[in-house]
């Protein structure tokens, strides 16, 4: 065994949150902005307007498109579930983490509606220290978790199949859509 080798590490990191080492899972310290109330106050075709209101006064106001008509079932569900990371102010993380870009969510559900079916799971968000998101599923042997930067127009995927019966991957959004789109038809449900 060479020396090189030798002090390589026996573990591989498996998930995104282990290779990047950017993403908390521990919640935000209380604070009024933290628990402040979120509604969808408006959809129409093709567009979700999400707000944010504390001490009875509206915040902030984001604005949502979606590409797919007619709007899948799971669409409303998903955007209550990114308001959460919307009500996430400066230094919710106690170590100078942005808030939650609007433009990594927008991001996220529009790979969400090109990937997913009408009866696909709903995926758990979680902030990112850089202002992104990253979207979990863990269930039915599958571990699939996906990251949107807030200045990128794409997404980065880790894939493993617990089961065995796919072959482990990761890589853009973009350049594994047929995959994502298995997954969520065959397994993600």
């Amino acid at each position: 065994m060479s020396a090189h080798a030798a002090n390589w590490p026996s573990w591989y990191p498996r998930t995104l949150t282990d290779r990047r080492n950017e993403i908390t899972t521990v919640k935000p310290s209380p604070s009024i902005a933290g628990l402040a109330p979120r509604e969808l106050s408006r959809y129409q075709s093709g567009i979700v307007d999400l707000t944010v209101t504390e001490g009875g006064q509206m915040t902030r106001l984001v604005r949502f498109t979606v590409q797919s008509t007619p709007a899948p079932p799971w669409l409303l569900r998903a955007v209550e579930g990114a308001g959460e990371m919307l009500v996430l102010p400066f230094d919710w993380d106690r170590q100078g983490a942005p808030p939650i870009d609007p433009a990594a969510i927008q991001t996220a559900l529009d790979a969400l509606c090109v990937c997913m079916d009408q009866h696909s799971s709903l995926p758990a968000w979680t902030p990112t220290r850089d202002g992104g998101v990253q979207l979990d599923w863990h269930e039915n042997g599958i571990d699939l978790e996906i990251e949107f930067g807030p200045s990128s127009s794409d997404g980065y995927a880790v894939f493993a199949d617990r089961n065995g019966g796919i072959a482990e991957w990761d890589g853009w959004v973009t350049s594994n859509l047929d995959s994502l789109r298995q997954v969520f038809s065959e397994r993600l449900r």
